[in-house]
């Protein structure tokens, strides 16, 4: 497909008209309407510009959701040579992965580039507003966003809002009922008293809750070992390509 606009580093416009988010991956926002675009949020569409070059071209593949609220197209882009243009973003630190069910194919190696992007603190995790919080110390979570938190898990309770882990006195992880099934193999109640990282979106500034929506968002400390790297083109699962 051919890519006509790059709207920001995860959407783009293609030449039929059709307008696409890339999936697994956010890029910060370019607030086109205010005209202060957020940190990197340039960075990253230019990035994306580049990776496409003179040809403009993508492969994009459906993921299992095909389009989201806006009607925009949910897909999995690869470049013509099969590599996955959100892990080479994300490898960059130019975004974060986005888990966003029932899309999560190689959802694993999108995780992975995120992580090695935030040990080397590259992009975005050079910004204090991407440091990680340790809720074992904080009285308060700060500003909402996407955030990387540390903790030690002090109590887990099932209710009908679903899991809650809390970490410290500052945050909980929340697995609402509709996530509880990717869950299944995690023993949550087993986690007390293990010091865990979880990323994704932290809301509130009291007292944070982040959202858990798969098990790769979760992690023991000391983190586990990357997993292999990304699945390109060639490895896809059978599905549809975007024509």
């Amino acid at each position: 497909m051919v890519v006509t606009r790059v709207h920001d580093g995860d959407t783009v416009t293609l030449a039929d008209g059709r307008r696409v988010r890339l999936i697994g991956l956010d890029t910060p926002e370019m607030n086109y309407g205010s005209g202060r675009p957020e940190p990197l949020a340039d960075e990253a569409r230019q990035a994306l510009e580049s990776l496409l070059g003179s040809d403009r071209r993508l492969i994009l593949q459906y993921g299992r959701e095909r389009t989201d609220r806006y009607d925009r197209l949910l897909a999995h882009a690869f470049l013509p040579d099969g590599r996955s243009v959100t892990a080479l973003l994300l490898e960059r630190g130019l975004a974060t992965a986005l888990v966003m069910p029932p899309n999560l194919w190689n959802l694993d190696c999108y995780a992975a580039a995120e992580r090695r992007a935030r040990s080397r603190r590259l992009g975005v995790w050079k910004l204090p507003a991407y440091g990680v919080l340790d809720a074992d110390r904080a009285t308060a979570p700060g500003k909402s966003g996407y955030r990387v938190v540390t903790g030690r898990v002090t109590r887990v309770q099932r209710n009908r809002g679903g899991v809650w882990l809390r970490l410290g006195q500052a945050v909980s992880l929340r697995i609402a009922p509709e996530s509880e099934g990717l869950f299944a193999g995690c023993r949550l109640e087993a986690l007390e008293g293990q010091r865990l990282l979880a990323r994704g979106w932290l809301q509130g500034k009291r007292h944070g809750v982040l959202q858990l929506r798969h098990p790769v968002q979760l992690e023991r400390m000391p983190a586990a070992a990357a997993p292999p790297g990304c699945a390109g083109l060639a490895e896809a699962p059978p599905a549809e390509l975007i024509k």
